[in-house]
């Protein structure tokens, strides 16, 4: 296992220190979400306004030094206007 860092806003907030889950061992989905399972289990009761994927593992000095800076938008979905917008 390995430890896994859980950071809200540059700041670290807890760490699992018995991580045994590689990403790439987990099986191909199609039903991926952001903040909801897909399962019966409860979606998240908050708001994720920035979610980012990396080919590595992040050092807490990059974390902190991009905390606070905003994303290069590539897309976003407004359910309401059900529209999706392209920039990049």
């Amino acid at each position: 296992g390995g430890d896994s860092p859980l950071y809200v806003n540059g700041d670290l907030v807890g760490t699992n220190q018995s991580m045994t889950i590689n990403p790439s061992l987990l099986p191909a989905m199609t039903q991926n979400y952001i903040a909801k399972s897909q399962f019966s289990d409860p979606a998240l009761d908050g708001i994720v306004d920035e979610f980012r994927i990396y080919n590595r593992a992040l050092s807490a000095s990059e974390v902190m030094s991009l905390a606070g800076k905003p994303l290069d938008l590539i897309n976003t979905y407004n359910e309401l206007e059900e529209s999706v917008i392209l920039n990049g």
